[in-house]
């Protein structure tokens, strides 16, 4: 699995570096890890993570558009958009068929307590992806719940269920723990795949 990650770490980066039509950018560590894991294919095709696969098996095709049968959108890598405690940032996706999946994952660093400490996370955040009449919460936990002991969270939008038209992807964050840093806000990084416009995710302060 290890060389097999590796090498296809290496494909990303280079197609991002060479290939992306909409930019040619230098992935950082975050935003790779969000598109390793928005690739990832579940062999039981469940939407939910398990201890044993995970979030499934890397398959480039699902984020590498070479054929244009599909665009991938990310935060840009150079200037990753960050949140504040107890906030709430959207962002816009436009989808324009049914032809594929819509996938939307988030990735981030959590500052540690200590290697010692039992704390899961000392920053929480969640995604929630709004299409026009639903709302998928990130990992599709049983419970209906946020995910809460993750720093990735991923979100599965199957063809027979895409609505074509706008759908927002939401971060919130709850309290952050005293991790002694003087950064008061956490960054993140979101990538999207589906029958969108290659391009960057702009995150803003919802409008009331």
């Amino acid at each position: 699995a290890t060389p097999n990650a590796a090498g296809a770490v290496a494909l990303v980066v280079e197609y991002f570096k060479k290939k992306w039509p909409y930019a040619k950018v230098q992935l950082d560590g975050v935003t790779m890890r969000a598109l390793m894991i928005n690739s990832c294919i579940h062999p039981h095709n469940t939407k939910t993570p398990d201890i044993l696969f995970g979030h499934g098996l890397v398959d480039l095709s699902t984020i590498l558009p070479f054929d244009n049968t599909f665009g991938v959108q990310i935060t840009n890598p150079e200037k990753l958009p960050s949140i504040s405690e107890s906030s709430h940032l959207v962002a816009e996706i436009k989808v324009k068929s049914k032809k594929v999946d819509l996938q939307v994952t988030m990735s981030y660093l959590d500052p540690m307590l200590d290697q010692s400490s039992i704390v899961p996370l000392t920053r929480d955040l969640d995604l929630v992806v709004v299409s026009p009449t639903k709302r998928f919460i990130g990992d599709h936990l049983e419970s209906e719940d946020a995910q809460h002991f993750s720093t990735n969270e991923k979100v599965i939008i199957r063809k027979n269920e895409i609505e074509v038209g706008t759908y927002i992807a939401h971060i919130y964050s709850n309290d952050f723990m005293d991790t002694g840093l003087s950064e008061d806000r956490q960054q993140f990084s979101v990538v999207a795949t589906g029958d969108i416009d290659n391009k960057y995710i702009k995150f803003g302060t919802p409008i009331v």
